[in-house]
């Protein structure tokens, strides 16, 4: 197991099986060897991308406890999810929740469909869309990680979301304040990840 998850399960309580680490290990190589042509991460964070990338998407487990979410067969949509951030770390580990990822360009949308096959990943499903205003859903959680503004996403993300549900939103804790006047957050989950603070996840409940 590399050195790098064997840091972040421990800074995240996190229990990883080797099983878990290889896949891990394979998503990352997926991301550096296709992110020259598609533009997947920062090419500044190419060096750093178990700790601002991997491990920042694993910080939503230990969140899962926190709130008594920690449940088998959880629905969980990831809106503008990318280069597969957080959802594709996290369905490697929780292998029984089901993961809709929802990208709108078809070049991104093509690499999720292809890594899920690559890494086996049976409970992930990936639709090419844009998430609007109009769209509802019935999922138990809605993760959000850098798709856009938040007093746009958030709205977004819990409409996604059934009665109860819960909106997930990494964030920085010095936009707490600015987000708080039009959308006061249920939860604030603060973390760190490879020494970096000032990482929050802001929780926001459906009614």
């Amino acid at each position: 197991m590399k050195k790098e998850i064997e840091e972040i399960s421990k800074e995240l309580s996190l229990s990883i099986n080797e099983e878990q680490a290889a896949k891990l290990e394979f998503f990352a190589d997926l991301i550096l060897h296709k992110n020259e042509e598609i533009n997947l991460i920062s090419r500044k964070d190419t060096e750093n991308i178990w700790t601002r990338h991997i491990g920042d998407s694993l910080a939503f487990y230990p969140l899962l406890k926190k709130l008594n979410l920690h449940k088998e067969g959880l629905k969980i949509a990831d809106i503008g999810a990318g280069g597969g951030f957080p959802s594709l770390p996290l369905a490697v580990i929780l292998e029984n929740y089901f993961f809709s990822l929802y990208e709108s360009s078809l070049r991104k949308y093509e690499f999720l469909v292809w890594t899920a096959m690559e890494l086996k990943l049976s409970n992930v499903s990936v639709f090419r869309k844009r998430i609007e205003k109009k769209d509802r859903g019935e999922f138990d959680i809605c993760l959000e990680r850098a798709a856009g503004e938040p007093f746009e996403i958030i709205p977004l993300c819990k409409n996604l979301c059934r009665s109860g549900g819960n909106a997930v939103i990494w964030q920085y804790e010095r936009n707490i304040a600015k987000i708080e006047k039009t959308n006061p957050p249920y939860f604030i989950y603060n973390y760190s990840v490879g020494g970096e603070a000032g990482k929050v996840l802001l929780v926001f409940r459906r009614s």
